[in-house]
């Protein structure tokens, strides 16, 4: 199933500009193809990872974080039974 497009209009330095088209060239594809690649690879990468912050933002927002001291806590007993070979199983 085709994706829905949407005509923007976008100012980039020339420069940006003319290594797209030279990439275009040397890979028969249109200027177009390779700026929706390299945009949805933003989108992928950083923007997924400024998403995902500002979401954890939202939610310590909300209350809905941990306790740090308690997550200390509970690593320091994981580290210990492990090391003393007395594992708890949960869940």
């Amino acid at each position: 199933m085709p994706e829905d497009k949407v005509q923007i209009s976008l100012r980039l330095p020339s420069n940006i500009v003319e290594r797209f088209d030279a990439l275009s060239g040397h890979l028969d594809r249109d200027r177009s193809w390779l700026m929706v690649r390299a945009l949805k690879r933003y989108l992928e990468e950083e923007g997924a990872d400024i998403l995902d912050e500002a979401e954890g933002m939202v939610e310590l927002d909300q209350g809905l974080g941990s306790d740090l001291d308690e997550v200390m806590r509970r690593a320091r007993e994981i580290v210990t039974e492990t090391a003393t070979g007395n594992i708890r199983r949960t869940g």
